[in-house]
């Protein structure tokens, strides 16, 4: 039992974890395409995957309720998710 591991639910709580591993190193601000390579490194799946996650992640709801918007080459996600 468990997440299949090209599962778009384990990618996007894999690139929840990285960004809170980012943060927790000081960054609040880190280039999309570095994002996608540490993720990859560690959830060990397909790099469209990644993007996939990511582009669902940015289209979320940020706690303030409005919708994220303005994401582009550098992932502008001051880790909502973290905080």
């Amino acid at each position: 039992m468990g997440i299949d591991s090209g599962s778009l639910i384990r990618a996007k709580a894999g690139v929840v974890y990285v960004l809170n591993q980012l943060t927790d190193d000081g960054h609040v601000y880190y280039p999309e395409s570095d994002l996608i390579q540490e993720a990859r490194e560690i959830l060990k799946v397909d790099q469209e995957i990644i993007a996939k996650a990511i582009g669902e992640l940015s289209r979320a709801t940020l706690p303030s309720g409005r919708a994220a918007s303005g994401l582009s080459s550098l992932l502008q996600l001051f880790l909502f998710y973290g905080v």
